[in-house]
């Protein structure tokens, strides 16, 4: 008679952890999770060709990028705790507002490097093959990411600045990018 309890009991153990619900809220998650991944991977690709081609439009810096990607990746978590665990995504969102400026009190650089970067990227300010000074740093500029700007140096040194010392310190954009010394040899001819 105990055998039998003990095999109702884990009978009972496996259909909660093995309910239909629990696998199909797994199988909804890998599903979306999935579709998200590859429309986050196709929005970056579309993104970067978007603004080689399109010179004119905006300079082709990562940071549009990551900004489509992490858009994305946030409609598919706002999908899954909609679908899955019934939460009111409208109503988190507003919770989030009002705690996110706590949260942007300590994230305050963070924020301003992210503004200065998209304010020099959209108006243009500078854009990859600029050759600048920045804060006593002169090089060409490769790349703009949310938090930095890239810059080669002549001596192909990576030199990483804040977006925001950027925004707030004096830019130089030089002429062109100098091409190192050449010694020139004189003979006198007799």
């Amino acid at each position: 008679m105990d055998l039998s309890k003990l095999a109702d009991a884990l009978e009972g153990w496996l259909n909660t952890i093995l309910h239909v619900d629990w696998l199909s809220t797994v199988i909804t998650i890998i599903v979306v999770l999935g579709v998200t991944a590859l429309v986050a991977h196709g929005t970056s690709r579309f993104i970067k060709k978007l603004l080689h081609a399109e010179k004119d439009l905006l300079p082709a810096y990562s940071i549009f990028v990551n900004i489509g990607r992490v858009a994305v990746w946030i409609i598919g978590i706002c999908v899954i705790l909609s679908s899955c665990f019934n939460v009111n995504v409208g109503a988190a969102v507003t919770a989030l507002g009002v705690g996110g400026i706590a949260v942007s009190l300590g994230f305050q650089s963070t924020l301003s490097n992210l503004i200065s970067g998209l304010q020099i990227a959209i108006s243009k300010l500078i854009v990859p093959g600029d050759h600048v000074k920045i804060s006593g740093h002169e090089g060409t500029v490769t790349d703009m990411t949310w938090w930095n700007t890239t810059l080669v140096t002549t001596q192909g040194d990576k030199v990483i600045v804040p977006n925001s010392v950027i925004n707030t310190s004096a830019l130089v954009k030089l002429s062109a990018s100098p091409e190192p010394a050449k010694e020139a040899v004189v003979t006198h001819g007799s």
